[in-house]
């Protein structure tokens, strides 16, 4: 948010007597960008911080990917996948 609100055209709206609310909310709106470009990945892997494996002996997602694609069975691969990349979308 300090580099956002350092930025030139914070600066030049300043210049222009904007209100600081108002260079404000332009300015959390740059800085929220990494923010959310980083949580789709972080909340994709968000599986090794729970603790449902170790506790109920439920495998996840990546060892049923791994067990498919060693036994060759390219559908659940592919559908493990598909629904991996959705997951990371949205």
């Amino acid at each position: 948010m300090l580099n956002a609100m350092q930025s030139e055209f914070i600066t030049a709206a300043r210049s222009k007597d904007w209100v600081k609310t108002a260079a404000v909310k332009h300015a959390f709106r740059i800085a929220v960008l990494p923010v959310v470009s980083y949580s789709g990945p972080m909340l994709a892997t968000a599986d090794r911080f729970l603790c449902h494996r170790e506790h109920f002996s439920i495998p996840g997602i990546g060892v049923f990917l791994v067990n498919s694609s060693l036994n060759r069975d390219y559908t659940v691969v592919v559908s493990l996948s598909l629904l991996y990349a959705i997951l990371l979308i949205g």
